[in-house]
């Protein structure tokens, strides 16, 4: 028996969370881009059946949010209609790219998108950068980091399928696709009417039926669980940030990159130690920063964490259980915690003693099925009010919630797929993402491919440095692909 796929949604408490966190302008988005090995811009009628054979397999991608009047909550709903153009951008890559890789200024100005809600309009934005650089750019209520490189593994395979003879009845069949038809930017890429009946997986579940009640104590009341625990004669010390938040800033995106060679060099080291790469890059991030924390407090480090893992299919419906029980089909949505804090004393300098601490405390982190007690206080706010922002603004008068926070993607393994025109694979990666003006005064993202290597993307505040000796912070990025390096050898 054939189950009708849930193509319409209520918002859970989190995903409000991040819809009011996107209205009231604290995130903007997160990008990912990937390098492709063929010419987009030269075949944008491949990259047009791929996309449109993308969006009718995971149509979270082609809705927005929306209300209804006299009803609280929000649900997710596929758009009425879009052209290739509501979704692709393209730009000449001459300002954008340096020795063939996206740049800061183009980080800069990606991250000044913003989305909408409640309109005719997706809550994601392709950019192809010159000919090969494709950049997603996501709102977060729909998505979250993994997606990123979710979609761009989901978008190559396709670029394949659609170039393979063998599936042009299918793809005519099962998804209204003609591989011959003309492709312009005006092209309609998808409309509901036309399109329902191709539309056969069910939206992402909500992760927080799957766990425990927001008001369900995450430590379960623990006073050693490890976010409570306050170094030594640092009691009531910690850090206050560099200054207090304020909306008049400006941000720096620093790319680094490790070769594959350095990226394996800095991954045999990290085996040999029986840690996570996460948790050697969190110590050496917090080592090198050391200049800005300074000595006097203790300061607190969060590496946000998927919650995918915590996904039952036999503790759901038949729909969702056929999604999630599916060979090969990837779970997008917004299923991502920043995890809990790490409590530093200042370091003075590097032990391998303080990775395996942090690496323990991400194995305690990502098995706890309590994790949606951070939305707690959002919660409240939103059972007592209609309009919740104060929530988020109220934050501004207090001191930024973390030092730093890292999310790491991890090695995305990319196939190679040979058609006539070439072969089509993907060469690089690149993650970065807004930072609010509340939460942490760094934020590293990380992603590693096959042959792009391992890439950081550091962001801070640059519009002051004035509680620092120093003039700016590249000598401190430059220090922090150093000290990876030194520490791996």
């Amino acid at each position: 028996m054939t189950v009708a796929p849930i193509l319409t949604r209520e918002l859970s408490l989190s995903e409000n969370f991040l819809r009011f966190r996107t209205a009231t302008r604290f995130y903007r988005n997160f990008q990912v881009t990937a390098t492709y090995s063929q010419s987009l811009g030269a075949n944008l009628d491949v990259l047009f059946h791929a996309l449109r054979k993308t969006l009718l397999d995971y149509h979270i991608l082609i809705c927005n949010v929306f209300t209804e009047s006299g009803k609280k909550g929000a649900f997710f709903r596929p758009l009425s209609k879009a052209t290739l153009a509501d979704l692709l951008v393209l730009k000449d890559g001459k300002s954008y790219l340096t020795d063939g890789t996206i740049n800061e200024k183009f980080m800069k100005e990606v991250n000044e998108t913003i989305f909408k809600h409640e309109i005719e309009s997706p809550l994601f934005r392709l950019i192809l950068v010159g000919e090969f650089d494709l950049c997603a750019v996501f709102e977060h209520t729909m998505a979250d980091g993994v997606v990123g490189n979710y979609f761009h593994q989901i978008l190559l395979d396709n670029l394949a399928y659609v170039q393979d003879p063998e599936n042009y009845t299918m793809l005519v069949s099962d998804y209204g696709i003609d591989i011959k038809s003309q492709v312009s930017m005006n092209s309609v890429i998808f409309e509901y009417a036309a399109d329902v009946r191709h539309l056969r997986n069910s939206l992402p579940p909500p992760i927080d039926s799957f766990l425990a009640d927001p008001d369900v104590d995450y430590s379960g009341n623990d006073p050693e669980y490890f976010d409570k625990v306050v170094p030594t004669d640092y009691v009531g010390k910690k850090w206050q940030g560099r200054f207090m938040p304020t909306w008049d800033y400006t941000l720096s995106f620093k790319l680094l990159n490790f070769t594959p060679t350095e990226t394996k060099q800095i991954l045999a080291k990290c085996k040999v130690q029986g840690v996570t790469l996460t948790s050697y890059i969190a110590i050496i991030h917090i080592f090198t920063m050391q200049p800005v924390f300074g000595t006097e407090c203790y300061n607190t480090h969060r590496i946000a964490m998927t919650l995918r893992r915590h996904y039952d299919a036999n503790n759901t419906n038949s729909a969702y259980k056929e999604l999630l029980t599916r060979e090969n089909s990837k779970i997008l949505g917004s299923v991502a915690h920043v995890g809990f804090a790490n409590n530093m004393a200042p370091l003075s300098e590097f032990s391998w003693d303080e990775v395996r601490k942090i690496n323990a405390n991400v194995a305690t982190q990502i098995s706890n099925k309590n994790a949606m007690n951070a939305f707690k206080g959002f919660k409240q706010a939103y059972e007592a009010q209609d309009d919740p922002s104060s929530f988020f603004e109220s934050q501004m008068e207090f001191p930024k919630a973390d030092a730093s926070k890292i999310s790491n993607l991890g090695y995305i393994k990319i196939p190679n797929y040979e058609r006539d025109t070439g072969s089509w694979t993907i060469t690089n990666m690149i993650f970065s993402q807004d930072v609010s003006p509340t939460t942490a005064e760094f934020m590293l993202n990380v992603v590693s491919t096959p042959i792009g290597g391992l890439n950081f993307v550091l962001t801070y505040y640059d519009h002051r440095f004035d509680d620092v000796d120093l003039d700016n912070f590249d000598g401190l990025v430059a220090k922090l692909k150093e000290n990876m390096l030194k520490y791996s050898q």
